[in-house]
């Protein structure tokens, strides 16, 4: 298996998504990320810089486990911003 870098991106499988809705039988690193894993975020931008090393074995546990696989590069990617932001200033803006 290729090695999980800070740049690596992953998602969730099935498997993976009934754990997370059970959350059943994983570390607090383990479920933290699991529940962040969206499949076009890097693990980089997932955690902040103190957890990057534990977040890395958690990820590398998580794929050995079956609950998540690394998304394979599409060439030259270009980063993908999510829309969260905006949609939540949306939401206030409502109030």
């Amino acid at each position: 298996m290729q090695s999980l870098t800070s740049a690596s991106v992953l998602y969730r499988t099935r498997a993976g998504q009934a754990v997370v809705l059970g959350n059943e039988g994983l570390s607090p690193a383990q479920s933290h990320l699991l529940m962040r894993l969206n499949g076009y975020t890097a693990l980089s931008e997932l955690v902040c810089e103190d957890e990057l090393a534990d977040m890395q074995l958690a990820a590398m546990q998580l794929v050995q486990a079956g609950l998540a696989c690394l998304c394979e590069p599409e060439g030259d990617p270009a980063p993908t911003v999510s829309q969260w932001g905006d949609l939540l200033s949306a939401d206030a803006a409502r109030g």
